[in-house]
């Protein structure tokens, strides 16, 4: 990631995560992915979801990114999916920066290992 990336406006990146407002945030780091290896809270899979939102490109890339390590669990594809999660990934596919759309590419990949996010992206 540039160091644009790393000096966000009103963020403050540590440590593979992001505070802002004094919400802290899951999110990759340059030195790796993070938030690997546990199942997310409700609380966290939507705030991963308005980070999709952003104006920011890179704060919508590194949550692409979460998204797409998180859905290595099914209760995180559950939670992500609950979150409206899917919806704002579609809209994502089209966007202009190719790198959110190879990000969203991936998150869509692995989401859709749910048949449940399967059902709701229409695949049969």
């Amino acid at each position: 990631m540039s160091d644009k990336c790393q000096r966000d406006k009103g963020y403050v990146w540590s440590g593979g995560a992001v505070e802002h407002a004094g919400n802290l945030f899951l999110t990759s780091c340059p030195n790796g992915p993070t938030a690997l290896g546990r199942v997310l809270t409700p609380y966290e899979a939507k705030s991963l979801v308005a980070l999709l939102h952003a104006k920011d490109r890179c704060i919508v890339r590194r949550a692409l990114v979460t998204v797409s390590n998180s859905a290595a669990f099914t209760a995180n594809q559950d939670l992500l999916r609950e979150s409206g999660c899917l919806l704002r990934l579609q809209h994502l596919l089209l966007h202009s920066d190719l790198g959110i759309q190879l990000a969203a590419i991936a998150a869509v990949a692995n989401m859709s290992l749910s048949v449940e996010n399967q059902k709701e992206m229409g695949v049969s």
